[in-house]
């Protein structure tokens, strides 16, 4: 069979369409794996505090808080994320009828540690100022070469860095508003096996069965854009605190360049190594925070943030070789919303004592569209928290969450004759630590 003739056909068109699907979902890599705790006191308040503004961190979570800070602060932080995934498969086929072999993938999590940093500085009592650099977004999973759904995902990596200087004025005696910019860099790598012998064999080349000529695709990309966010604080009483931010979305394209391995020859002139990119948006996020003092001692902190995910529509994907057609993918994502509630009690001077508890909302709309790069699950957070003041200027910050994941199934169909079928059980761990100085 000639070359030419492989660049015809409805087959030819979904082999594609599979290939790019399990390259490209660089929103769902963001979007499923949103880094929600920024720092070690609001973890351990299962991240409820934002109208506590209790240090720098403020400037992440509503930046109006800038202006409860008495004094200028340094606050640095490290959070290590403990994820951890099963698969199990029962029943992924190919062509509808042949059952894919391979394994289960292993475990595929990962150990990651996240630094954030904050600085704040109080002018005066109507004029505060600060910036903080976060990674709001990230998320790392591998999976045995092996296994049974390498042709929708093998490798996943994306880093999202934040930089967001922010300023605040105090508006009346009830009423703090706060503004920020931010400036973030988002890098993603990605990588899967294609079935070359399932495409071969549908255009009657000898020599080709299902699963007989694997190859791989990487696609690595980066980008940077600007957003905003905007906060108020109203001090209802002494003892009620309520809180609003909202940031906005980011539109990133990611550029960079899809690289084919182990391509059999026929097929070389469509997957050659070549540019690529990817436009996918992060949502805006939308809170209500409140916190409430029953004395000087013990306080109620509360949070609901909503996340519009329902940008997430389609996945385009643009190649620089016309012979690689462009590719446009429904998502369906649904909108979210994260729903927390803490409280922290001062046993001491020196010591205080937190706890948290969080149900957070999975934008992934049904089993269809559950990805093996991000099988993401609704959640329950379970978190506690201790403050230390070692000094009159230095306090050391702890937190712990366990995030408690619902069972869920994958049905998701690659469009290219691959149906990735099974259960995931997963769980998580996350450990911060943070060190605040006042000067």
């Amino acid at each position: 069979m000639n070359q030419p003739a492989l660049c015809h056909g409805a087959f030819r068109r979904a082999a594609l369409l599979g290939m790019l699907i399990a390259a490209t979902p660089l929103a769902v890599q963001a979007g499923g794996f949103a880094l929600t705790p920024q720092n070690a006191v609001h973890l351990g308040n299962a991240f409820s505090a934002a109208a506590a503004a209790e240090d720098a961190s403020t400037i992440h979570y509503n930046p109006a808080g800038l202006l409860h800070l008495d004094r200028p602060e340094a606050v640095v932080n490290v959070t290590y994320f403990m994820f951890r995934g099963d698969f199990s498969n029962t029943g992924s086929t190919t062509a509808g009828v042949l059952p894919t072999p391979g394994g289960n993938g292993g475990d595929l999590g990962s150990h990651t540690p996240i630094p954030t940093a904050y600085f704040a500085y109080p002018f005066s009592d109507t004029f505060a100022a600060g910036i903080g650099i976060t990674a709001p977004y990230g998320l790392s999973t591998e999976y045995d070469a092996g296994w049974v759904g390498r042709y929708h995902a093998l490798k996943s990596e994306l880093t999202v860095i934040n930089i967001n200087p922010a300023i605040a004025w105090r508006l009346a005696d009830w009423l703090r508003l706060g503004i920020g910019l931010d400036w973030q860099s988002a890098d993603a790598e990605l990588s899967n096996a294609i079935d070359f012998g399932l495409l071969g064999f549908a255009n009657e080349i000898p020599g080709f069965a299902p699963h007989s000529a694997d190859g791989t695709v990487t696609i690595d990309g980066d980008d940077h854009n600007w957003g905003w966010n905007i906060g108020l604080l109203i001090q209802a009483n002494d003892a009620l605190r309520i809180g609003w931010h909202y940031r906005s979305h980011f539109a990133h394209t990611l550029t960079g360049r899809a690289r084919f391995a182990a391509v059999p020859a026929p097929f070389q002139p469509m997957f050659t190594d070549q540019a690529a990119s990817a436009p996918f948006s992060l949502p805006e996020v939308m809170s209500l925070s409140l916190l409430y003092e029953f004395n000087p001692r013990l306080a109620l902190t509360a949070d609901w943030s909503w996340w519009n995910w329902s940008r997430f529509e389609n996945l385009d994907v643009d190649f620089e070789n016309p012979a690689t057609p462009d590719v446009s993918l429904p998502q369906n994502w649904n909108d979210a919303s994260i729903y927390s509630v803490g409280l922290r009690w001062r046993y001491s001077d020196t010591l205080t004592l937190r706890c948290g508890f969080a149900l957070n909302e999975s934008p992934v709309p049904s089993s269809g569209f559950r990805y093996a790069r991000i099988p993401d699950s609704d959640r329950t957070w379970y978190t506690i928290g201790a403050s230390w003041e070692v000094a009159d200027a230095a306090r050391l910050h702890f937190g712990y969450a366990l995030l408690d994941f619902e069972k869920s199934t994958s049905a998701y169909d690659d469009l290219a004759g691959h149906v990735l079928v099974g259960d995931y059980d997963l769980s998580a761990h996350i450990l911060s630590a943070q060190f605040t100085w006042g000067f």
